[in-house]
């Protein structure tokens, strides 16, 4: 099987995915008076299915997966640089500590006003790619993350931006499971 599945593995790869190793089960087939018991067939069913089920709670809670869908959200929301905030503030603690190249801010307010910045700097659809997020550390509830990130964007004078960053979060998981970040750092590392 794990042969079998490798150029899937590599198609998850290619397309951004995270590659989950696959869930099967052999003798599965039932043929009267021939091939296994219909009651062994049924048992290895519901065999299956529980190691599915409890293999899709444990993708379900897991920091790692949750993060990097969550990553892949909000920069395809910055992206877009819209005047609509309340996706990223749900997001943000009210005492965020932004730290970037053009300043650092602290809470929503300060979050409004880098992006006012942002705004009057860079036309909308941008594209950030997500080169590399590391492995989530956590500690006491509270969890850290690196990620390197290249942004192409257009300034409004006309200037092509191609900018390499490194960003560091610090963030929580609710009850609700999501994700409020707590401090916000980036540090531009090349073109």
């Amino acid at each position: 099987m794990a042969e079998l599945v490798k150029p899937l593995q590599q198609l998850g790869y290619l397309t951004g995915m995270i590659y989950q190793p696959p869930v099967y089960s052999h003798g599965m087939v039932y043929i009267r008076d021939v091939y296994n018991t219909l009651e062994g067939v049924q048992q290895a069913a519901e065999q299956h299915a529980t190691r599915l089920i409890n293999m899709l709670e444990m993708l379900q809670s897991d920091v790692d997966i949750k993060l990097n869908r969550f990553v892949h959200e909000w920069f395809a929301r910055f992206d877009k640089l819209d005047n609509d905030l309340t996706f990223f503030t749900r997001h943000l603690s009210e005492k965020v500590r932004w730290d970037t190249p053009e300043g650092t801010y602290s809470g929503h307010a300060g979050f409004y006003d880098w992006y006012q910045t942002i705004l009057g700097m860079f036309r909308p659809d941008c594209t950030h790619i997500i080169e590399q997020v590391d492995k989530v550390t956590e500690r006491d509830g509270q969890y850290q993350v690196q990620l390197r990130i290249r942004l192409q964007a257009q300034t409004y004078s006309n200037e092509t931006v191609n900018l390499l960053v490194n960003e560091y979060w610090r963030f929580t998981v609710d009850e609700a499971g999501k994700i409020i970040i707590s401090e916000y750092q980036v540090e531009p590392v090349g073109q």
